[in-house]
């Protein structure tokens, strides 16, 4: 080996940490700056919509009077006890005198039945608490951060006519546009993509309307936004014609908004 072959060794070493030096170095500069939400003024409420927050606070929304929070408690049926009913009225006798009330009814068979009702109570309370449990599991399950139902039952056909905010955190430093070709991608028919803009910020409008196996149109429309690396997805979505839920959507999105993230 000639004297210089060491040296001919170090300098390629270090022409190869330069070269791999320069390629991140460039990658880094290439890369596309995280998409941001900004402030924006408190939302002006239609008459009889109701703002809707997420349980930390940071997400909100504004529904109108016809949807109902998937939070709100579910009114739990509640069945009077004897100390709930007022004394029953003196009737009149024959001669028209109001007769004295008893008052000392029979003591163990008026606690007999404040217990059995008591009972019921407790039975309707524990359902009502059981079924916000569920409903809490299945936002947790979805990332759903906000839900709202249309109030009434739909029919058998019928999926809920629902509005839901889902948050998924971390997705990386992707663009509004792979975001909503993501979005797109599980969504059936012909599907439109556009970029709206709104008070916090830009969104992809992804929206599609399909005809199922007994002619009912399904609706579906969701906003993709992107705040430092989070993903929040706005969705509209009904089994009865897009006419049920389709007009509100932009006035609902002009009321979303979404708290700046704490380090």
């Amino acid at each position: 080996m000639t004297p210089a072959g060491p040296n001919a060794l170090l300098l390629l070493v270090k022409i190869v940490s330069w070269l791999l030096l320069s390629v991140l170095a460039c990658a880094a500069c290439n890369r596309a700056p995280l998409v941001t939400l900004h402030a924006a003024s408190p939302p002006k409420l239609e008459e009889g919509w109701t703002q809707l927050e997420s349980a930390d606070g940071r997400v909100s929304i504004a529904i109108p009077g016809s949807f109902h929070s998937a939070l709100d408690r579910p009114k739990a049926q509640s069945f009077p006890t004897s100390a709930d009913q007022p004394p029953p009225a003196p009737a009149p006798d024959a001669q028209g005198n109001l007769a004295q009330p008893e008052q000392n009814p029979n003591p163990e068979a008026k606690e007999a039945v404040d217990r059995f009702v008591n009972a019921l109570n407790t039975v309707s309370s524990s359902i009502e608490e059981r079924q916000r449990k569920e409903v809490l599991d299945e936002m947790a399950q979805k990332g759903y951060v906000i839900w709202a139902w249309e109030t009434g039952n739909p029919t058998v056909t019928e999926a809920r006519t629902a509005i839901s905010v889902k948050l998924t955190k971390d997705v990386g430093g992707m663009s509004l546009q792979g975001a909503a070709t993501k979005a797109k991608e599980k969504m059936p028919g012909d599907v439109t993509v556009e970029k709206v803009s709104l008070p916090i910020g830009d969104a992809m409008l992804v929206k599609s309307k399909t005809i199922n196996g007994i002619g009912d149109e399904l609706f579906d429309a969701r906003y993709v936004l992107l705040d430092g690396g989070d993903e929040y997805i706005v969705r509209f979505v009904t089994s009865n014609g897009s006419g049920r839920i389709e007009p509100i959507i932009d006035p609902v999105m002009q009321t979303f908004r979404v708290k700046p993230k704490t380090p």
